[in-house]
């Protein structure tokens, strides 16, 4: 379950590669030798594409070029490649955005959209939408992932080999994410901080498209995705963690 972030990847390409695909690698070659039965592997919706639109699904293009969806990719062909051969199930979940409370406060957490945000509101009392505020994002609830996995490996035989998209199938725009910090925030520390918008341009683009989870769903995997208690509880730790660092 770990793995180099986006932007580490971008500062360094070879650690990336490193981690994300040859430790992967290797760590599927000692699973095999010492005949484990299941392989689960967690990838990410980022290998699809930029520019999204429409119905994304598992048959879906892979077209996204920067290097952490590449090395996701990589480490998705590696592991079909090896295991297909072998007695071993695997399972390939494609993750939208994953929802949880970070453990500390050095978790590696703080540059994805909603952790950054909720760091901005204890910190400083306001909202930067940094990118195209139109930018639509999945969010999940962490539990999902927990139970879906459970499911798999208490239900092996009942299960193909294969890749998942693990997402909730609705879409949220970055601003409408804000809005929604911005209410909760209201109502947990009675202020209400600014929304600034560095780039509110729509793009268009991005306007219309989710990730199908019909696959899962054909499991008996129901997903009944609420975010709104998830985001309280990060704004809660968010603020354990940095309200001694308040500006305002």
């Amino acid at each position: 379950s770990a793995g180099i972030n986006s932007k580490n990847c971008d500062d360094n390409a070879q650690l990336g590669f490193n981690f994300n695909v040859k430790l992967t690698e290797e760590l599927l070659n000692i699973c095999l030798k010492n005949d484990v039965g299941c392989f689960v592997y967690l990838s990410s919706v980022n290998v699809y594409k930029n520019n999204l639109i429409k119905i994304i699904n598992e048959s879906s293009p892979i077209q996204n070029d920067n290097l952490y969806a590449k090395y996701k990719n990589d480490s998705e062909n590696i592991i079909i490649n090896i295991a297909k051969n072998s007695s071993m199930k695997y399972l390939i979940l494609r993750l939208s955005n994953i929802l949880a409370e970070p453990l500390t406060r050095e978790t590696n957490c703080w540059d994805l959209v909603t952790f950054n945000l909720c760091k901005e509101i204890i910190e400083d009392g306001q909202i930067t939408i940094k990118g195209a505020s139109s930018a639509r994002r999945d969010f999940l609830e962490i539990i999902y992932l927990f139970d879906f996995i459970n499911l798999f490996l208490s239900n092996t035989k009942n299960f193909e080999s294969g890749t998942f998209n693990l997402c909730s199938g609705k879409t949220l725009s970055i601003l409408d994410l804000a809005k929604l910090l911005q209410s909760l925030t209201l109502e947990k520390f009675s202020f209400k901080p600014i929304i600034q918008e560095l780039n509110p341009t729509i793009n268009l683009t991005s306007e219309n498209f989710i990730y199908s989870n019909e696959k899962v769903q054909k499991y008996g995997f129901e997903i009944k995705s609420n975010i709104t208690n998830s985001l309280i509880n990060i704004l809660d730790v968010t603020n354990k963690f940095y309200s001694l660092d308040k500006k305002f």
